[in-house]
């Protein structure tokens, strides 16, 4: 008799963790899906104009969906240099600043460069001063993502 309550006992211990990996599963899964239609909407709102103005604000509405961000900076990369050039600038609150100019040695040149996200804590502290040393949206612009977005082939 004993080793059947046992049984049962392990039983019901496996499946309770069970139901809680189910539980984080479906969490994990309902955050993705939210972020997929996040970015089904600015898909969507981006094609409807490709006036860069309007384009900026919508990708910024969008990113502040998914994940908190106080300072928004975005730069299109030129194709043949490689070289990034900031379009859209806002701090939450304000006007959005489009005038253009270039990013060199900065924190976004390099995650571009990279192809790939960086964080800022894989930074030796010597060559992250010297990242944020050469960045003027420095120290507002702590993280980089670089998404690449294709318009019209390019």
């Amino acid at each position: 008799m004993s080793a059947i309550l046992l049984a049962g006992e392990i039983t019901l211990l496996v499946l309770s963790r069970t139901v809680l990996a189910l539980r984080d599963s479906n969490r994990s899964l309902a955050s993705r899906i939210g972020e997929l239609d996040t970015l089904h909407a600015m898909g969507r709102e981006i094609l409807s104009s490709l006036e860069p103005t309007r384009v900026c604000a919508i990708v910024e509405r969008e990113c502040r969906k998914i994940f908190p961000m106080d300072y928004c900076l975005i730069a299109l990369a030129d194709v043949e240099s490689s070289r990034l050039r900031a379009v859209y600038r806002r701090d939450r609150g304000r006007p959005a600043l489009t005038d253009e100019r270039q990013l060199e040695g900065g924190l976004s040149p390099r995650v571009a460069e990279a192809k790939r996200s960086l964080r800022v804590d894989e930074l030796r502290r010597r060559e992250l001063d010297d990242l944020l040393r050469r960045d003027p949206d420095a120290p507002r612009l702590l993280s980089a993502i670089a998404v690449p977005l294709i318009v019209e082939d390019r």
